[in-house]
């Protein structure tokens, strides 16, 4: 964990590099109200948009890049990638976004479902992928590397992915009907190995482990496991730091994980940001 500003976040040095800025937010150090407190960036919940646009203001500063101007995507829980090839324009239907514009934030927005942010420093290149429990089923992280592959010439061997914090097993019991779409999905995805170390099974009891199935996607689709690193936090079990849509009922915010690719010419972004700060860690 760290803190810029009084904002604290996660990095996954798997992502380490002077050509980007990435962060996996929390819901701390922002102006929302109970029960969007405090950090939140999406307004579904009934957030008022003036404290929306005041959280990503306070991120913009803390990274000095412009987080205020990040795309997103409306998250509809299926395998849609889109390829951003210009700042700006409406959001769309979507779960994963990937581009190589510099100076342009991406990112996704959970509570409980999986953030997986996608690095490529050999093309750079980036991702960010809303792994839910049925966008997994569909294969929405294959399709973003698939993606970043076919638009930017990304080898997969190359590819940085981190995974961010996700609601874990511990706190994940799903019905048989989930696991029968995993069963399902697993043999439609032609991923190796069972299932079933997706699906726990404990005296007739499932328990999902999102995580895990997204990295079985990643190497899938050519990843190096050496390339995969995973962020422990489960967002049920730390409530508390991380919005939780099990824990609260339903009513609560979303957090961001973004990454962007810095500006290496004036020219390309119109102004300097992004630049390191004082922790060394190249945010």
């Amino acid at each position: 964990m760290f803190k810029i500003d009084g904002l604290n976040f996660l990095y996954s040095p798997v992502l380490e590099s002077s050509y980007i800025v990435h962060a996996f937010l929390t819901r701390a150090g922002g102006v929302s109200k109970p029960p969007f407190d405090s950090l939140n960036f999406d307004g579904r919940g009934g957030d008022a948009a003036e404290n929306i646009e005041a959280n990503r203001m306070i991120a913009a500063k803390a990274f000095n890049s412009p987080i205020n101007e990040v795309t997103t995507v409306n998250q509809v829980h299926g395998n849609t990638v889109l390829v951003l090839r210009e700042k700006g324009g409406q959001r769309q239907d979507a779960d994963a976004v990937v581009t190589n514009i510099e100076g342009a934030p991406i990112g996704v927005l959970t509570a409980d479902c999986l953030p997986i942010l996608l690095f490529d420093p050999v093309k750079k290149a980036i991702g960010a992928v809303h792994a839910g429990w049925k966008g997994t089923v569909l294969g929405v992280t294959i399709k973003a590397v698939e993606a970043m592959a076919g638009n930017f010439g990304s080898d997969p061997k190359d590819i940085r992915a981190a995974l961010g914090p996700f609601i874990g097993p511990c706190c994940y019991p799903v019905k048989e009907d989930v696991a029968e779409e995993f069963r399902k999905g697993w043999k439609a995805l032609n991923i190796p190995g069972s299932v079933q170390s997706v699906i726990l099974q404990e005296d007739g009891d499932y328990w999902l482990n999102i995580g895990r199935a997204n990295m079985q996607q990643l190497l899938k689709a050519g990843v190096q496991d050496s390339n995969i690193a995973t962020e422990r936090h489960c967002t049920s079990c730390s409530s508390s730091l991380f919005f939780s849509y099990r824990k609260s009922g339903g009513n609560t915010g979303r957090q961001l994980s973004f990454i962007m690719l810095k500006c290496t010419r004036k020219e390309t972004c119109g102004h300097d940001h992004g630049h390191d700060h004082d922790h060394g860690h190249g945010h």
